[in-house]
């Protein structure tokens, strides 16, 4: 008679406590872009579209609020308008040149969900983010003289002794390849199927400057250049107990 009580104790808890969890994918776009000045001189900063996809964990606490922890693949980065010298005429040409860069990333954000509603539920969120950068890519175009230059983006910890052409090498010493920054979302979800579907919007900055100074050979008139996301998305999630 202990047993059976005992395992009807621990059926009951594990039941209560597996339909506390939902789990799904998240697929979406991502706006982002740079804050800053004074690195590149005058720039003119740009928004570049990049993809999420990835995996959400749920756990409810109550009937409205909610613990999320994700792991998504993000691209993100940022363009710049800059001037460049024109040979033929002497003289500075205003915002001519673009400059872009993309970076693949390891994004793991943790939320505070609260909802509210019942057939078409409402939700707002918040929590922090670790992003940490994988290696990326970039692409320098002047289109007034028809010229163009793209390659791979990597990280390393020294120069290497043979690089590569259509590489630029970025030397973790001088750029953080981390950043640890906030997101802030609304959303909306619905029962559909087995489980219910869920539409993210949300904004995330980041707290860290992109760039290192070592030497504190800083400029006078420098900016930080900090990550600026925001990212849409949607989620379908299965709950535990189904």
């Amino acid at each position: 008679m202990k047993r059976f009580t005992l395992l009807a104790v621990a059926f009951f808890l594990s039941s209560f406590l597996m339909a506390q969890w939902q789990f799904g994918p998240r697929l979406g776009m991502n706006f982002s872009t740079l804050s800053g000045e004074g690195y590149w001189g005058e720039t003119d900063h740009g928004w570049i579209v990049g993809r999420i996809i990835g995996g959400v964990v749920t756990y409810s606490l109550d009937d409205h609020l909610s613990l999320v922890g994700e792991i998504n693949h993000i691209t993100s980065g940022g363009k710049f308008n800059y001037n460049y010298y024109d040979e033929e005429s002497r003289s500075l040409a205003a915002n001519e040149g673009q400059w872009k860069e993309i970076y693949s990333n390891v994004q793991l954000p943790i939320m505070v969900k609260y909802t509210i509603g019942d057939n078409i539920q409402f939700y707002g969120e918040i929590g922090p983010y670790f992003n940490f950068s994988l290696a990326g890519r970039y692409k320098d175009q002047i289109e007034e003289i028809d010229w163009e230059e793209k390659g791979k983006i990597r990280f390393v910890n020294e120069y290497p002794d043979d690089p590569a052409e259509d590489t630029w090498y970025i030397d973790t010493e001088y750029y953080r390849r981390c950043d640890v920054g906030m997101n802030f979302g609304v959303g909306a979800q619905r029962e559909l199927g087995k489980g219910f579907i869920a539409l993210d919007l949300r904004f995330g900055l980041g707290f860290l400057d992109c760039n290192k100074f070592p030497d504190n050979d800083q400029p006078d008139d420098y900016k930080p250049y900090k990550n600026r996301n925001i990212a849409l998305s949607v989620a379908y999630m299965f709950p535990c107990n189904k």
